[in-house]
């Protein structure tokens, strides 16, 4: 997982480098932020808090419905914490 979060961490540089957003939506229509919480890819979603993903819009709360419906339970309550702090 490790080696995951180190090539993750790249690509954001990356693409902080060229101008792309976190935000971005997949062909989906998902954010990297509301798939990681999905997928329950609880190292990933900090990184991409950390890094500045949108939390506090409907993509945060689609993130935390999609990580408490498949009881990712950390990740539910990280991405509570962290709107709780933008208050």
């Amino acid at each position: 997982m490790e080696e995951a979060v180190f090539l993750i961490k790249g690509d954001l540089r990356a693409m902080d480098r060229s101008g792309a957003s976190l935000n971005v939506r997949n062909h989906d229509g998902d954010t990297a932020l509301v798939a990681a919480a999905r997928e329950g890819y609880l190292p990933t979603v900090r990184l991409l808090l950390d890094e500045g993903a949108r939390v506090n819009d409907k993509d945060g709360w689609r993130a935390w419905k999609l990580a408490s419906d498949s009881r990712h339970d950390a990740i539910a309550n990280l991405l509570v914490e962290k709107v709780a702090l933008m208050q």
